[in-house]
């Protein structure tokens, strides 16, 4: 099968090419670095994950043929297979980020994708020496270069062996402080053009690449509103290839996120955060809050909507609604979630692990910090 990489046009294409029906739906970690899959678990995951669907046996087995090649190009596998006049078709997504498992037959399940489009955040990185200012964005696992500014001269001094020693002295104090103005001049610009980027709501996190002096610099000029943003820097040439860039900083996204997510749990148990899911969607839907965590990837949480789409945490007496009066529908939170995040300008983080066992034992799954 050929898999085409996840992007923001992957959901509309996928919509224009699928039928609406009789397609299985999958989505499977397959990356071999990943301990779940040692031997042959991915395989037997695989089968279980797609039991008791109904689907034609000749789909269930396009998918499980699949699985070694999959092993060898990619970390998550989106399979959407379906027959067609008895031919089996498949548009297959390979995706860097963890994508929640799933398996679903009859309607296209786009959800996943969606989902992992709209809670993917995206991480500028900018790095900068003395030659190049290069910013560079990451988002669904992939990195890509917007823009390149040439910055001041390396400003090497050569000795001028015509003069005496103190006269040298003074024109190497001259260059230097030359060279740092130049230096001042270009951080000034570069943080202009990262601050035009942050005001165009183009990435939500930062992170600062490059020579140490370089780094330290730069992070001089940086006002709240990018610093705010910041989630570390990485040590690298200023002429690394995208590729190196993302593999240097790979660690650092990732302990950083861990971090974050940290800090956010920390700041909804201790500090002025909204717990439950009553209290924390009736807030959502108040325009109260900026900032939702979710244990896990919300399918374990049960919502009700009514006919208006509007979200309850608990069942509403005598099945409906309050502000209707009609019949309210039950639905994961998962299902609802990319309508409130679109509606109501909302952060989602999904917490996984111990971190989803406290949220949920502690606050009921999901929470929330208020916008002010």
């Amino acid at each position: 099968m050929e898999a085409t990489t996840l992007s923001q046009e992957t959901p509309q294409s996928l919509m224009q090419s699928l039928p609406t029906d009789g397609v299985l739906s999958v989505v499977l970690d397959v990356n071999p670095g990943n301990p779940i899959n040692a031997g042959a678990s991915l395989h037997t995951r695989a089968k279980h994950l797609m039991a008791d669907l109904g689907a034609p046996e000749a789909l269930l087995q396009s998918v499980m043929a699949d699985l070694g090649s999959a092993q060898r190009t990619t970390r998550t596998r989106v399979y959407f297979v379906w027959d067609e006049h008895h031919h089996v078709k498949s548009q297959v997504v390979d995706s860097q980020l963890e994508i929640p498992e799933s398996a679903q037959f009859g309607a296209p399940n786009l959800e996943p994708i969606r989902f992992s489009i709209q809670s993917s955040p995206r991480t500028l990185i900018a790095l900068a020496d003395r030659r190049w200012g290069r910013i560079f964005i990451v988002h669904l696992g992939a990195i890509s270069e917007l823009r390149r500014t040439e910055g001041s001269p390396l400003g090497l001094v050569a000795e001028n062996l015509g003069h005496p020693a103190i006269e040298r002295q003074t024109d190497d104090d001259h260059e230097a402080g030359r060279v740092t103005h130049q230096d001042l001049k270009f951080n000034k610009a570069f943080v202009a053009a990262l601050l035009e980027l942050q005001q165009t709501h183009a990435f939500e996190q930062l992170l600062i690449a490059g020579p140490v002096d370089s780094r330290s610099s730069l992070k001089l000029e940086l006002p709240t509103a990018l610093s705010e943003l910041l989630l570390g820097e990485v040590a690298v040439a200023g002429d690394a290839s995208p590729a190196n860039l993302l593999e240097t900083a790979k660690d650092t996204l990732e302990s950083a996120e861990a971090s974050a997510e940290d800090r956010l749990l920390e700041q909804v148990r201790t500090h002025n955060g909204v717990r439950g899911a009553e209290e924390t969607l009736r807030a959502v839907q108040e325009g109260r809050l900026y900032q939702l965590l979710v244990a896990g990837d919300g399918s374990s949480l049960r919502v009700w909507r009514d006919s208006d789409g509007y979200v309850f945490g608990v069942y509403p007496e005598q099945g409906a609604s309050p502000l209707t009066g009609r019949a309210v529908e039950g639905k994961s939170l998962r299902d609802v979630l990319p309508e409130l995040r679109q509606k109501f300008g909302l952060r989602v983080q999904f917490l996984r692990g111990s971190k989803a066992e406290l949220l949920m034992s502690e606050m009921g799954g999901l929470a929330g910090m208020p916008r002010y």
